[in-house]
């Protein structure tokens, strides 16, 4: 353990840090210091998180020791100066904290749970593991209920555990007040599981004992949606009191912003809503007849009358006309309109954004009423369709901004009909189908990330950080997040020359173009190449290789045309095959045995798509993977109508401001993001290294080559011919394995030469 000052901060480091992680720590206190946003790039395998955890916390450290420094000595003194200046109070004498008591939180997100638990097993490492911690789920992970957690979807779950907590028939829920603290406040670091335990062993909810305690907390782990997403944030009560947001892994960021304020409701939705109401009419009545009976003693409290009921289903049946008497473009089956237009739908219904506050009150009401009637599956179904509406409504009004504002609404959002998706294939009834035709859906779309960036500035935060190992291009990012940055960083790497080799490659071994575009996906020559080129780099890639393919159509494809020639078995000669699967429930079982087979000193190759679990979140260090193939540019779906309604909204507000991104930059983009995020693979710790390899001849253009990650960029080597970037990347290999005995056996087998004909 090591300690060093930074900014007037004492740095506590588990060892003595790099040079970047000095620089790193330098940004992110100057950040936390003046209270400036800031984005910082460090790429994987630079300590970038644990330069992150011993930063901040050294700060929080500082900033404690000057509120106590403040209240028993108000005159100022140099020892108190001393410590003003670490904790940032000249720096920024404007700061909302001067004369408030209470020491900020670190609220820490990161884009799952599971990155989070790798978090804070770093965090442990420190020496501020004793600081107090908390961490904060959803009831799909922290829910012990045996009835709730057997339901197979979210929703149902949420609906059956309001249910019993309104009627206090959860026994975790009521031990709540009497037991949280002795079950959750321990000495140490609680993760998910811990609380789970913990929950188990004291017959205490985990769900809501860990939110009792939130506020009392020095650093709080969340995913970042909990912390993005405005709903989610009123659901888990997050409330922030000049806190500093860190949002770690920080690269979906934009799409998680834009996804948190849209919403949809389809025309099922709003007959499950009607369905709904109708059984609560029932209810009623049944109430009525039984109200001077002897069981009238048992009828369930509420806040609305009989009328409310009967004027809350003619609401619904007036909405469900309304859409069903939209007309859509007949060449397109859609409709693309100003989001304001979905005011218009509403006000219909009498739902105005003056009186749309109290009926989401009422509708709450109804759900809570309804909640606590009947515990059964089909029951909830029905009760998550009241919420969803209830929701939609939220995001509704939300797009208002603080300001209430309808000129918001139609400057960040759009509103897009289109005839609903049947999640089921109706038999032979040609009535049913008919429905079907005739139900819609409506899309309330946010199409800028810094419509909910700015909400989260406007909720009273001290900064916000927003960091990753690839936010490359720098620019881009900052022009969509929308808000004010003052602190930039794109860090170097902390490896060795020697320890990366990157190749652009722009013919494969029969000296064909590698253009993977989507008009060459169906050249049978093509995919042949392509294969040729596989197979000769299997026979000298050590370890694991991962191959990433723009789409899974693709992806079938080129399997499908390999393994109907000898391809496929010429590389599972070298290396087995993996492929990712669509069914993210079979992931972990493809990950290990892939795992396992280089254990077993064969190697293998997994083939991925970009974006999919692979790209990020997974453990690809050290022999998981020697290389990186990178195939063709993943370009988001060209006719997707939310691809086309975002490079529209763009084009627009280009016209108002110059210094926004253009519709085609913005879909350029997109699909450079996901290359920087999965190349990120392969080089994942300061001794780690490995190959990336490009097999599109694409990547020689500098307007491309220069949007990848800035590490990257001055290791790119340009191929013509294949024959020469073989024999560059066997050099490489064997230079980088020659303390591995494994590798020495593996090489024997492999030649400087490479074959064009597969037999």
């Amino acid at each position: 353990m090591t300690s060093f000052e930074c900014r007037s901060v004492l740095v506590d480091f588990p060892y003595e840090p790099y040079e970047v992680q000095k620089l790193y720590i330098e940004k992110v206190l100057e950040c936390l210091q003046n209270g400036h946003n800031g984005v910082l790039e460090s790429p994987t395998g630079t300590g970038k998180t644990l330069s992150l955890l011993c930063s901040s916390l050294a700060w929080l450290l500082a900033k404690k020791a000057a509120l106590q420094a403040k209240r028993m000595c108000p005159t100022e003194s140099n020892l108190t100066m001393s410590i003003n200046t670490a904790a940032g109070v000249e720096r920024n004498p404007n700061s909302a904290w001067n004369g408030v008591i209470r020491p900020p939180r670190i609220i820490y997100g990161s884009r799952t749970h599971t990155q989070l638990n790798q978090v804070m097993k770093e965090l442990r490492r420190t020496n501020y593991k004793h600081m107090k911690v908390g961490i904060i789920g959803s009831r799909d992970q922290l829910c012990i209920h045996p009835e709730v957690v057997k339901e197979a979807t979210s929703s149902v779950k949420i609906a059956l555990c309001r249910a019993k907590v309104s009627s206090r028939t959860c026994q975790f829920y009521n031990n709540v007040e009497l037991k949280s603290k002795e079950a959750f406040v321990q000495n140490g670091i609680a993760d998910i599981e811990d609380l789970v335990n913990k929950g188990k062993k004291f017959n205490c909810c985990p769900y809501y004992g860990s939110r009792e305690l939130q506020k009392d907390v020095d650093i709080l782990f969340t995913p970042y949606n909990y912390i993005i997403d405005p709903r989610t944030r009123k659901a888990q009560d997050i409330q922030f009191s000049d806190d500093v947001i860190i949002l770690d892994e920080g690269h979906n960021v934009e799409k998680m912003c834009e996804e948190s304020c849209s919403v949809d409701i389809s025309s099922t939705d709003i007959a499950l809503c009607i369905n709904a109401v109708t059984d609560i009419m029932k209810q009623l009545y049944d109430e009525k007849n039984t109200e001077f009976s002897a069981e009238s003693t048992q009828l369930k409290p509420r806040e609305f009358s009989d009328d409310d009921i009967c004027v809350l289903k003619a609401l619904f049946l007036e909405i469900e006309k309304v859409i069903d008497s939209i007309e859509l473009t007949n060449s397109t089956n859609d409709k693309k309109m100003e989001g304001s237009y979905i005011f218009k739908l509403l006000k219909v219904a009498d739902i105005t954004p003056s009186n749309m506050s109290k009926f989401i009150s009422f509708l709450s009401s109804v759900t809570l009423y309804m909640s606590s009637l009947n515990s059964n599956a089909p029951h909830q179904a029905k009760e998550a369709c009241l919420y969803k509406f209830q929701q939609f409504l939220e995001c509704v009004l939300q797009s208002l901004g603080t300001n209430g504002d309808p000129k918001n609404t139609d400057k960040y959002f759009r509103t897009y009909i289109q005839l609903e998706q049947s999640k089921y294939k109706p038999k032979n009834d040609s009535i049913k189908l008919k429905e079907l035709k005739k139900g819609k859906t409506l899309h309330f779309w946010c199409f800028s990330p810094g419509f909910g960036m700015r909400d989260l500035l406007d909720r009273n935060v001290h900064c916000i950080i927003l960091t990753s190992g690839t936010l490359s291009p720098l620019a881009a990012t900052i022009s969509e997040i929308g808000i004010p940055v003052k602190v930039q960083l794109q860090n170097a790497h902390v490896i060795k020359n020697s320890q990366v080799c990157v190749s652009v490659i722009k013919s494969g071994p029969s000296n064909k173009p590698l253009l993977c575009n989507y008009s060459s996906r169906n050249n049978s020559d093509f995919l042949t190449s392509l294969g040729q080129t596989l197979v000769n780099f299997s026979r000298i890639i050590p370890g694991g290789t991962l191959v990433f393919f723009p789409s899974y159509p693709f992806l079938d494809q080129c399997v499908n045309h390999w393994q109907g020639c000898n391809i496929w078995a010429s590389i599972t000669k070298n290396k087995s095959i993996f492929v990712e699967p669509k069914n993210k429930d079979v992931l972990n079982i493809v990950i290990e045995e892939y795992y396992k087979a280089i254990q077993e000193n064969k190697g293998a190759i997994l083939l991925a798509v970009y974006r999919g679990k692979v790209s990020e979140g997974l453990d690809f260090s050290d022999w998981k993977a020697r290389a990186v193939i990178i195939l063709g540019l993943p370009y988001p779906p060209y006719q997707d109508p939310r691809v086309v309604m975002k490079r529209e909204y763009l084009d627009e507000m280009r016209k108002e401001n110059s210094q926004c991104l253009s519709g085609q930059e913005w879909y350029k983009l997109e699909a450079i993001k996901a290359v920087n995020q999965a190349m990120g693979r392969v080089i994942r710790h300061i001794g780690d290294w490995g190959s990336i390899i490009f097999c599109d001849e694409r990547y020689a253009d500098f307007n491309i080559k220069s949007q990848l990650s800035v590490w990257l960029q001055p290791h790119i080597k340009i191929y013509d011919q294949f024959s020469i970037a073989y024999r560059e990347n066997m050099k490489f290999f064997k230079n980088n394995a020659f303390c591995c005995l494994i590798f020495k056996c593996f090489i024997r087998r492999a030649s400087s030469s490479y074959c064009i004909e597969i037999d």
